[in-house]
């Protein structure tokens, strides 16, 4: 493929999920290939340039400014990692330059290190974030007594920086001389025209130096490796046009980069916009961002990530009783919060649940929003009953059996995982476990992750057909809610889900950034807005019919940009094709 057809399709490449990071990487490695820029006949080709750097090599060392090579140079290249132009030449970075490592001064010694800027001494460390090719120091300087006392090196002008551990594969060039500790092996070019070039190569290179690299503790490469690895080597008036066409290109992924960043956070601006104002208390206000978003539909959801925010959105609107329309004939909350307490009672007399501790009063001052005409605030723990899970040991776990522990891992959003990882207990253990038997029309809910991250809280509803093979058993930190209909525990599962409970869950968590608890009783506690029952089964019904097509919308973007993924990949193959 000729470099103008790469041209050709540059601005479709950079518009595919990745699509700029990828368009980089194959710019180094059309650049790398002879691939990026024509070739000039005229071009003196790289067999005499080599000439040069070996005259030039045995040159400075005839003067003392460098040793002669530790590492193997002249070394063949045997096996060709890819194909070159024939005015090009196979050779190993040992023969381009001087491969340097360097060292760590003792740091006991106060006189070696100074808070002055005398020789800048780099680890790989000062060059995280590095987006500038030269670098001039890094956080720390030493003295001459320092780079005298230890096996750090005084490098040139020009060095071509490459971390060689911890981690592999920062390239830089320095702007001044410098020094660098032991995780950098780096290129003192034999030319100092070659610099920007080698950088290049290095930088493609390094992703497939770091996957062959060996290592215990961390993985690193020695000076002789670097020495040994092959260079493909242009005419030196080809290396300046190539450096020049990749910073050109480089410049342009970093204007796109910027405007797919100015627009996407104008997309998630206008998309949060819109989608706060559907919960706004104000009629207008609701219809005129649904019709900003009917207008805007196809840029505000055309990526899967953001199906996630309607979805979101879809939650809020129920929970606060703005999906579905009030019906002003429905039964109110307020009777059905009374039949679920007889229902409760009598259980509690028949023994079948234990009567649980009363609930602190509703406090009118904590209620996040007002609430619909027949809507009432509660207790979550007010409308069903809890159980915790038993502690199982693992020792007690058999290989199979007919009775299954759910754990928190078995547990995720409306999934609930039984073949993931599954344990079993003895049918005797089993036998004196029913308290925590799971039945259909249960809502487990997990109570403990990573507080960090807030991914915990997952809910499902336990199905029939989820209970037609082995029994299954609560394990502990999985909690257990029982509502008194299948309707009022299908609108738990929606609502629980919803940022406005979430928040004011995660907030009564407990525990450490890795370990997150969320408690019974302030699960039980929790502030519950209570619709009618009739109205309950209309959210559910609507929640899963755009839940449906959010599924669909999510597809059928996920299908586009994994369609787009190939496409790249196969004009990247042909691109790169020899």
């Amino acid at each position: 493929m000729t470099p103008e057809a790469f041209a050709d399709h540059f601005h479709t490449l950079a518009d595919v999920p990745n699509g700029i990071q990828k368009l980089r990487e194959l710019i180094l490695q059309l650049a790398v290939q002879g691939k990026l820029v024509p070739q000039n006949p005229k071009d003196e080709p790289a067999s005499v340039l080599l000439e040069k750097i070996k005259a030039k090599k045995e040159k400075l060392i005839r003067e003392g400014k460098i040793r002669k090579s530790r590492y193997p140079v002249g070394e063949p290249v045997d096996a060709y990692p890819h194909k070159i132009p024939n005015a090009w030449q196979w050779v190993r970075m040992g023969d381009i330059g001087s491969i340097v490592g360097g060292g760590t001064p003792k740091t006991g010694k106060g006189d070696y290190w100074t808070d002055s800027k005398e020789i800048p001494w780099l680890t790989p460390a000062d060059m995280v974030g590095q987006s500038s090719r030269y670098i001039k120091r890094g956080r720390r300087d030493i003295t001459q007594k320092g780079l005298d006392g230890s096996s750090a090196q005084l490098m040139p002008v020009g060095t071509v920086l490459f971390s060689s551990r911890a981690p592999i594969g920062y390239v830089g060039i320095a702007m001044n001389p410098l020094s660098t500790n032991q995780g950098f092996k780096s290129c003192i070019s034999y030319l100092k025209a070659m610099a920007e070039y080698i950088f290049i190569f290095l930088s493609k290179a390094a992703p497939d130096i770091n996957a062959q690299a060996t290592g215990t503790t961390f993985k690193e490469v020695s000076g002789k490796e670097v020495a040994l690895i092959p260079f493909p080597l242009p005419p030196l008036t080809e290396q300046k046009r190539i450096v020049a066409k990749v910073d050109q290109l480089m410049v342009l992924c970093d204007d796109l980069e910027a405007r797919q960043q100015k627009r996407n956070e104008s997309r998630i601006t206008l998309n949060g916009s819109c989608l706060n104002a559907l919960t706004a208390p104000d009629g207008d206000t609701v219809k005129h961002a649904w019709n900003r978003i009917r207008e805007n539909f196809d840029l505000l959801y055309d990526c899967p990530e953001n199906v996630n925010a309607l979805r979101q959105s879809i939650l809020q609107l129920a929970v606060q009783g703005k999906l579905v329309p009030q019906n002003p004939k429905d039964e109110p909350a307020s009777v059905l919060l009374e039949k679920v307490k007889t229902e409760k009672e009598k259980l509690v007399k028949e023994g079948k649940i234990k009567k649980q501790k009363p609930l602190p009063p509703i406090d009118l001052d904590e209620v996040p929003y007002e609430l619909p005409m027949g809507w009432e605030w509660v207790a979550l723990g007010d409308i069903c009953h809890f159980k915790g899970g038993c502690a199982f040991k693992s020792n007690s776990y058999v290989p199979s059996s007919g009775n299954q522990v759910i754990r928190l891992g078995n547990v995720k959003n409306n999934d609930l995982l039984i073949h993931q990882k599954p344990v079993f207990i003895p049918d005797e253990l089993a036998g004196y476990s029913q308290d925590f038997l799971i039945g259909e029309g249960d809502l487990l809910i997990t109570m403990t992750g990573t507080k960090a991250k807030r991914d915990y809280l997952f809910t499902v509803l336990v199905k029939k057909e989820h209970l037609n093979g082995p029994k299954l058993f609560l394990n502990q930190r999985v909690g257990l809610l029982r509502f008194s209909s299948l309707a009022v525990g299908q609108t738990a599962n929606v609502f629980l889900k919803s940022e406005t409970m979430l928040d004011r869950i995660f907030t009564r968590a407990t525990g450490t950034a890795n370990q997150g608890n969320i408690g019974s009783t302030a699960l039980l506690n929790e502030l519950y807005p209570l619709p009618p029952l009739s109205e309950q089964k209309r959210i559910v019904t609507k929640v899963d019919r755009l839940m449906a097509l959010c599924d669909d919308l999510q597809a059928k973007l996920t299908q586009s940009q994994d369609d787009a993924g190939r496409l790249m990949g196969a004009v990247v193959n042909e691109l790169v094709a020899a």
